[in-house]
């Protein structure tokens, strides 16, 4: 097909044809932006609860404004509705067949959009040359609950096939954008990371990938069928509806506005919504596929932050991801001598006031992952890190080096309200600064050839470690490995879902 080239007008426009489309999007400081991309039609109407479709061939799209996100709970300041599946493109003015990032947003499933200022891709395109992508697709109820017993106009796992749509359409059109479709790096943070540690059991997915990084994504935390179901059943009871023509009939602000009511009534918080082993799209847990040969044999970057739940020490966020419930199920099915050990070793190995969030933080998220890159490792190259930069500030809140806290030195990105924790003053901004290249220099490094300049995980569990000085060290210590390896969460974990008889989470 041929292609136009880019061309720009004085009002900074810019534009390309793509598959005979022409799309209009916008060019700052030498970086061409296209925003709300519908990559699927509407999922409104009979398409609610439905895999996504194509969208109809239309002769122009004005991409110059974020399309809505999916709707979730009012806090989210964007436009919501069920017209959501849309994408953002960044890259520099002529490029051309540059490395392509995916990005999948996080949001335990159940909020974020891909347009949060966080994930601009304006700061890292104009550092490193490659072109971003950043996705819209659905959430929560919508997205993840599985009512497929209510017939065949239901089906599971919804967001798992808007993000193979996605990817998609990003193969067969990002090389009209700038970008090569035969190298595309998926990246994803908390549940977008939980997403890319499925990918490659996915064909339609993994087909489309060359490299993944996976962000503090958790691999434990996923249902069986009959869990899903189980949960659905019990927000048809929360909403007190009794068929399948109520459900599709409430409507879409309603759903959202409930979305994290919904979690007060489990009592589950964070853990309502999560992806089921469907046996179609999804064939198992991350932590079996990963050991199966149809599993894609890809370079992955796997990280953490030094503090992950380090948030725990604000109780609106403790009880909206239900942690007390979350480590209470994760810790009963232990004897009283290894919770015993467990607490001991913590202590001798943490300050006092940082053993907890350090245990939970492994609880919850590190020790999975670990197991997961000890897997993939056995086939694949693997690379670790850890975010371990916190400022004076955010030392004083106590929240440290939290969850999500790595994704601004990614991106970029800094200068908005949230972020401005960050660093207060001039020795702060440098070091903040040396961070951010060096990190975006390692991703950039590792989507161009799919390697990394440190040891990988199965030659020693050596991690890069991005603080006030970067260095090299274990990412865990032996003994707290060797620790989680003997309990009964491990062993769950590595139970077929077809097998497993839990009640609660794979976790």
């Amino acid at each position: 097909m041929a292609v136009k080239p880019l061309s720009s007008t004085p009002s900074h426009s810019i534009q390309i044809i793509s598959h005979d489309t022409v799309y209009r999007g916008g060019l700052e400081k030498g970086v061409c932006t296209w925003k709300g991309i519908p990559y699927a039609k509407s999922t409104a109407g009979e398409g609610r609860f439905r895999p996504p479709q194509i969208p109809e061939k239309v002769d122009e799209i004005v991409a110059d404004q974020f399309g809505p996100a999916c709707p979730q709970h009012k806090h989210l300041n964007v436009p919501k509705n069920e017209n959501c599946l849309n994408l953002n493109i960044w890259a520099r003015f002529g490029a051309k067949r540059r490395p392509v990032l995916f990005y999948i947003h996080g949001g335990s499933f159940m909020s974020g959009t891909g347009s949060d200022p966080v994930f601009d891709g304006q700061e890292l395109v104009e550092a490193e040359n490659i072109v971003v992508v950043t996705i819209n697709y659905r959430l929560g109820v919508l997205g993840i609950l599985d009512f497929s017993f209510l017939g065949d106009r239901f089906t599971p796992n919804c967001a798992i096939l808007d993000v193979c749509m996605a990817l998609r359409w990003t193969y067969e059109h990002i090389a009209d954008f700038g970008g090569n479709p035969d190298n595309i790096t998926v990246m994803g943070e908390s549940a977008g990371g939980s997403i890319v540690s499925l990918l490659p059991a996915i064909p339609e997915a993994a087909q489309y990938i060359s490299k993944c990084v996976i962000s503090s994504g958790v691999p434990t935390e996923f249902w069986t069928k009959s869990q899903a179901q189980q949960m659905a059943q019990a927000y048809m009871k929360f909403m007190r509806i009794s068929s399948a023509e109520e459900l599709l009939e409430v409507s879409a602000e309603r759903i959202g506005d409930s979305t994290q009511d919904f979690t007060q009534y489990t009592k589950l918080g964070a853990a309502s919504y999560e992806p089921s082993v469907d046996g179609e799209i999804i064939r198992d847990f991350p932590l079996v596929s990963v050991q199966q040969a149809e599993f894609k044999k890809i370079p992955m970057w796997i990280g953490m932050t030094r503090d992950e739940m380090s948030f725990l020490t604000f109780s609106i966020l403790s009880r909206r991801w239900g942690l007390a419930k979350l480590i209470e199920e994760g810790t009963d099915e232990e004897s009283a001598a290894l919770r015993e050990k467990i607490i001991r070793i913590y202590d001798e190995t943490y300050d006092k006031d940082e053993a907890r969030i350090q245990l939970y933080s492994d609880m919850v998220i590190r020790a999975p992952l670990i197991w997961y890159a000890e897997e993939a490792s056995q086939t694949t190259h693997v690379w670790l890190y850890r975010m371990d930069w916190s400022s004076r500030i955010m030392d004083k809140l106590g929240i440290k080096a939290f969850h999500s806290s790595d994704l601004p030195f990614f991106f970029g990105n800094f200068n908005f309200p949230a972020n401005r924790i960050y660093y207060q003053g001039k020795e702060e901004k440098k070091i903040v600064k040396a961070i951010e290249h060096s990190i975006q220099r390692d991703l950039a490094t590792f989507m161009d050839s799919g390697t990394l300049p440190w040891e990988t995980a199965r030659e020693g569990y050596i991690g890069k470690c991005y603080g006030d000085e970067i260095c090299y060290e274990v990412i865990m210590p032996k003994e707290i490995r060797d620790y989680w390896r003997q309990t009964t969460y491990h062993e769950r974990s590595f139970i077929s879902a077809w097998q497993s008889n839990n009640t609660g989470t794979n976790q």
